[in-house]
C-alpha cells in the first residue's frame, strides 16, 4: 500500500544553530520514505538579529534531497507570527501534493519512528483530524512535557501530565482536550476544507482553538503515545505571551460556546478575572492583562472575530454538552514557583464543581 505524502513544517524566529541542528538530523534519520516527506522551513525575521534565512540555507540546502527531504525556505518579509507562518507553509505543503503536515517548534524534535506511526494512527481511522506524539522534555527524556494539553472551560490550556515520568503516561491512543502545537499531525484536506491554523491568534492558542475546532466539526484530537517528540520546553516570561494569552483565551470563548452557555459562565469569568488582576498585579504584568481589556475596546476585534464565530456556529456538528466533556474544571501551572495555594485549594475545586454541574445542565 502506498504511504501517503508528509510535510515537516518548521518554524524558524530565533537564531538558535543547536535548536536547527537537532530538528534536522531527527529528520534525516526518520524511518519514512525520503521521497514522500517535505522538508517546509518558514522564516519569521528577528526583532533585533533580523532574518535567519542565509544561515538556514547554508545549513540545510546542501543536504536536501540527499540526507535530508527536500528542503524549502520561505523566508518572511515580516514577522507574521505562529499562526500565519504555520499556514504558509501549509499551503506550500498542499502545492507539495502532501496529505500531511507536521507542525515542528522550533525547539523540537522527533524520534525516528514519529511519523510512520502517527501517519499509520490516521490512516487507520479517518476521524482523527489532528494526532499528536507523546512529547517528552529534552534532554530530560523520562520526563512528560505534554500527553496532549488540557482545556479549562474557561478558556485556560496547559500541557497535561507535566514533569511527569514516562511511565505514567497512556499506552493506547487516546481523546484529549487538544493537541499541543509543538509537534502534531494534521489532516491537509481538512486544511483546505475548513482553514488552518486561525492567522490573527498570531501566536498562543491557535493550536487549543485550532483542536476543539474541529472537535466542533465532527473530527478527533488525540495522543499516540507509541510516537515520541522531543522538545527544549522553556516557559518564557515575555511579556508579550500574556496579552496574546489573555487576549486569545477572550477569542477562544467568543468564537465556541452559544450564547446560553457564555450567560451561564459569565459570573464565573468575571470573578476569575478579578482574580486574575490580582495575580497579574503581584505578578508584574499587569500591564499586558490590560491590554487584553483594551483591544476589545475596539471595533476592529469585533470586526475581525464575529464573522468567524457566525461561520464556525453555522458549521459546528456537536453541542456545547459534548464540548464540556473534554474539559477540565482544574488549573495547574506549568512553574511550580507560580502556584497557589488559593488555585490550588479554593477555585480547583470550585470550578471543577462548576463544571461537573455545567455538563449535566447543558443541553444544547
Amino acid at each position: 500500500m502506498t504511504k501517503p505524502k508528509v510535510a515537516i513544517v518548521y518554524l524558524a524566529y530565533y537564531h538558535d544553530l543547536a535548536f536547527l541542528t537537532a530538528a534536522a538530523q531527527s529528520i534525516s534519520a526518520l524511518n519514512y520514505p525520503r521521497e514522500l516527506l517535505s522538508f517546509i522551513v518558514v522564516v519569521n525575521p528577528h526583532a533585533t538579529l533580523g532574518s535567519y534565512a542565509p544561515t538556514i540555507r547554508e545549513h540545510l540546502l546542501p543536504q536536501s534531497g540527499t540526507t535530508l527531504p527536500t528542503v524549502s525556505v520561505l523566508e518572511q518579509e515580516q514577522n507574521v507570527g505562529f499562526a500565519r507562518g504555520m499556514q504558509i507553509g501549509f499551503d506550500q505543503a498542499i502545492k507539495d501534493e502532501c496529505s500531511y503536515a507536521l507542525m515542528l517548534n522550533n525547539d523540537a524534535s522527533l524520534h525516528p519512528e514519529s511519523i510512520r506511526t502517527l501517519v499509520d494512527a490516521m490512516e487507520q481511522d479517518p476521524a482523527i483530524g489532528i494526532a499528536q506524539p507523546l512529547i517528552l522534555l529534552d534532554p530530560e527524556r523520562t520526563k512528560i512535557n505534554s500527553a496532549g494539553n488540557a482545556v479549562h472551560f474557561l478558556g485556560f490550556g496547559y500541557c497535561d501530565l507535566y514533569l511527569a515520568p514516562v511511565t505514567q503516561a497512556p499506552t493506547q491512543i487516546v481523546d484529549i482536550g487538544y493537541a499541543s502545537g509543538a509537534a502534531p499531525l494534521v489532516r491537509l484536506d481538512l486544511v483546505q476544507r475548513y482553514g488552518g491554523l486561525e492567522p490573527a491568534f498570531f501566536m498562543y492558542h491557535e493550536d487549543l482553538e485550532y483542536s476543539i475546532r474541529l472537535r466542533m466539526l465532527g473530527y478527533r484530537s488525540v495522543l499516540v503515545p507509541q510516537a515520541l517528540a522531543y522538545h527544549q520546553y522553556e516557559f518564557t516570561r515575555s511579556m508579550n505571551k500574556y496579552f496574546f494569552m489573555e487576549r486569545n483565551r477572550f477569542v477562544f470563548l467568543l468564537i465556541t460556546y452559544k450564547i446560553p452557555t457564555l450567560l451561564l459562565l459569565t459570573p464565573f469569568l468575571l470573578c476569575t478575572e478579578v482574580a486574575l488582576l490580582l495575580f497579574a498585579w503581584r505578578g508584574g504584568w499587569l500591564q499586558e492583562r490590560l491590554k487584553a481589556y483594551q483591544y476589545w475596546l475596539t471595533l476592529d476585534a469585533w470586526r475581525t472575530w464575529l464573522p468567524k464565530r457566525r461561520s464556525l456556529q453555522q458549521l459546528r456538528r456537536i453541542s456545547d454538552r459534548d464540548l464540556l466533556h473534554f474539559m477540565t474544571g482544574k488549573i495547574l501551572f506549568q512553574e511550580t514557583q507560580t502556584t497557589s495555594p488559593i488555585v490550588t485549594h479554593l477555585a480547583n475545586p470550585v470550578l471543577s464543581a462548576v463544571l461537573y454541574l455545567l455538563q449535566r445542565i447543558v443541553i444544547w
